[in-house]
């Protein structure tokens, strides 16, 4: 495309970069970033998802969240699924007073956490094991007008039966 002067537009280098994201090459979705931006094109909020989650999957927490203040710099809001990535990043890290926060700042800025970034936090409570905050995590999702998902009831009842506490998993059937 390029060799013969036709300029990729900003589908077609999101479309790369997601392949990049696929095969788990981070190094090769910057590159292409980098050549978005060269090309005179602006990344949209769907390429900084997918290279912020990128980053994330390979445990660059810190590089993740400079893009997604880079991106919110240049006047994109972050969307419930790149608060979801970076919710995800903080548990997997093990920083749930980070990713509470983040929670606080969403409903600040008028977003609604849904079931996918409550999912995500119970999952993080789950890998720690800290049965309490999977707990009070599925009240407050209740008291906020959210049903758990098959995805929520499957972490839990897997979590539970795999921690030895059959009759709590059997209570989520």
């Amino acid at each position: 495309m390029i060799e013969t002067r036709k300029v990729p537009n900003i589908n077609v280098y999101t479309t790369l970069i997601k392949g990049f994201h696929i095969i788990e090459d981070i190094d090769g979705a910057i590159k292409l970033l980098k050549m978005l931006e060269e090309s005179g094109h602006n990344p949209n909020v769907i390429t900084y998802n997918i290279i912020i989650d990128s980053l994330y999957k390979k445990g660059l927490l810190t590089q993740g969240l400079t893009l997604l203040s880079k991106m919110m710099k240049l006047g994109f809001q972050p969307t419930l699924l790149t608060f979801s990535t970076v919710i995800n990043g903080f548990c997997i890290e093990g920083k749930f007073s980070e990713a509470f926060r983040l929670v606080g700042e969403m409903i600040d800025t008028g977003k609604v956490p849904n079931i996918n970034i409550y999912t995500t936090l119970i999952k993080g409570f789950h890998i720690i094991g800290d049965i309490d905050g999977v707990v009070k995590l599925l009240k407050m999702l209740e008291e906020r007008g959210h049903n758990p998902n098959v995805i929520t009831y499957n972490i839990d009842i897997d979590s539970f039966c795999k921690k030895g506490l059959l009759t709590q998993g059997l209570t989520l059937l």
